[in-house]
């Protein structure tokens, strides 16, 4: 086994039978005390595992060791599947119109649980300033821009990406909680799912009627 397969499989073996010492681990792989320590050393300082002091009946309290959320989540999960399988369930079941209905209140949750809202007296660039701080949070990674009376709300990255495709209802949700927080109406002038390199929207700051010009 060479160094990074051996870690992943003592991270594997560590998720499957938490509260494992190190001996315990040595005893399983057939290998050293100093290797395995080695080993954990750097999953520890990488924080995939967390090691707690565990007393025994004879002799000095022992060091056992579990997998941190970090790796927890390093570990394939199916989640993709489950959110189309979750979608094509709701379409089957739902009709258009009920599915954006639905999606609408999502986004509100969202929102809410966000901690993200429409502050009437902050000045529009701090209100996109707030909307991407968040953003960041919930797996978006949004930037803003200001040209003239235009602001610009760029997505660089979309945490729905996988489900986008046959699914493409669930753009909804980025678009409600942008309109919702910045209060202006928006509009999507280039999108991911459709070749651009990133999802872009254009808010016109001005009263006028030109409100949904795309940027030069």
């Amino acid at each position: 086994m060479v160094m990074k397969d051996t870690r992943q499989l003592i991270l594997a073996h560590i998720q499957r039978n938490p509260g494992l010492a190190a001996s315990d681990l040595a005893e399983h792989f057939d290998l050293s005390l100093g290797a395995v320590r080695h080993h954990l050393t750097i999953l520890e300082r990488d924080a995939l595992i967390q090691g707690d002091s565990m007393r025994q009946p004879i002799g000095r309290p022992c060091t056992v060791y579990e997998l941190t959320q970090k790796g927890e989540e390093s570990f394939p999960k199916q989640y993709d599947r489950l959110s189309n399988l979750i979608l094509d369930t709701l379409k089957e079941e739902q009709a258009g119109s009920d599915l954006r209905s639905f999606l609408r209140r999502v986004a509100d949750r969202l929102i809410g649980q966000s901690g993200l809202h429409l502050n009437p007296d902050a000045s529009v660039e701090q209100r996109a300033e707030h909307l991407t701080d968040i953003m960041e949070d919930e797996g978006f990674s949004l930037e803003w821009k200001r040209a003239g009376n235009e602001l610009f709300i760029i997505q660089h990255t979309c945490p729905y990406q996988s489900v986008v495709g046959n699914h493409p209802e669930v753009c909804q949700l980025d678009e409600q909680v942008i309109q919702t927080v910045m209060g202006e109406k928006i509009k999507r002038v280039e999108h991911r799912s459709r070749g651009d390199c990133n999802c872009v929207f254009s808010m016109n700051l001005s009263a006028g009627e030109d409100s949904n010009a795309e940027p030069s």
